[in-house]
């Protein structure tokens, strides 16, 4: 593989570092309890008092965090069509690459314990 192969990769990588931490900032930020927060933004906690500020507009993080999510997932399906000569024609890298993220997004969510 030469240079430009290994910066596409790279940047696949990239975006779905940065998908599964939009998602799991999205999870994080919805599914602790408001009571909790409040109790530590009480004791004196800066990150918990952050935390209840984001919490009473959820519209504003909500909205960054799903944008954020989109536009690695849209950045990392239109790289991976573009080196069709990197894996071949035998496997589809758009069709991999779309899928993959929903199929384990979906799964992910339905089966995590928060939602028990």
């Amino acid at each position: 593989m030469d240079a430009q192969e290994w910066t596409e990769v790279f940047v696949l990588i990239a975006c779905f570092l940065l998908a599964g931490l939009a998602s799991g900032t999205e999870t994080a930020l919805t599914s602790v309890g408001r009571l909790r927060v409040r109790f530590l933004a009480e004791q004196g906690s800066k990150s918990a008092a952050i935390l209840q500020r984001l919490r009473s507009d959820p519209n504003r993080f909500l909205s960054t965090v799903l944008f954020t999510n989109t536009l690695a997932l849209i950045l990392a399906s239109t790289s991976a069509t573009l080196p069709t000569g990197l894996i071949g024609t035998k496997l589809s890298p758009s069709r991999c690459i779309t899928n993959f993220p929903y199929v384990y997004g979906s799964v992910r969510r339905t089966h995590s314990p928060s939602t028990r």
